[in-house]
């Protein structure tokens, strides 16, 4: 009787744990778009992150050459999207210069790769970047509200930024 109790108990168990897993647990999140330049200038390589000021998790998009970036949703299955609500929005790097956004990338997917490598070989692999906070660009401020219904499209110039 009591393995029978036991068996049932931790069934119960799983199948709570697995169900909080579900997608059903995910907040009601909107498309978000948009576009971040320096003064004019699109950024180039810029990470994006809108980080809710109520529930749910950050959501996150990096800039192409033209600037324009869509998020994507950090838990789970990365859906695309933000949660509904307002957001204090960062926008941290890129750069306007095509060759130096290009040269940016190139040197951290080599590190990427070296990384994989070595860890394909057993060797132990230190995070490539171990800056310190205080040697980190400062990232630039703003907000956002993020609306369930209609266009959610937002344009940063980062000269309008709150540091």
């Amino acid at each position: 009787m009591k393995f029978r109790f036991c068996i049932l108990l931790l069934l119960g168990v799983s199948v709570s744990v697995y169900s909080g897993c579900s997608k059903g647990d995910r907040p009601n999140l909107a498309k978000v778009t948009g576009v971040v330049t320096d003064n004019g200038t699109p950024l180039i390589g810029a990470e994006v992150t809108f980080i809710p000021l109520g529930f749910g998790a950050t959501s996150y998009g990096s800039t192409n050459d033209q600037g324009k970036f869509t998020l994507t949703y950090s838990v789970s299955d990365n859906a695309p999207g933000a949660v509904i609500g307002k957001h204090n929005v960062s926008i941290r790097g890129g750069s306007t210069d095509p060759t130096e956004a290009a040269a940016i990338k190139e040197s951290e997917a080599a590190n990427l790769q070296a990384a994989q490598m070595a860890q394909s070989q057993g060797l132990e692999v230190a995070p490539v970047n171990e800056a310190s906070a205080s040697d980190l660009p400062k990232p630039h401020g703003f907000e956002a509200e993020v609306q369930a219904k209609g266009t959610n499209h937002f344009e940063f110039d980062i000269k309008d930024a709150k540091m």
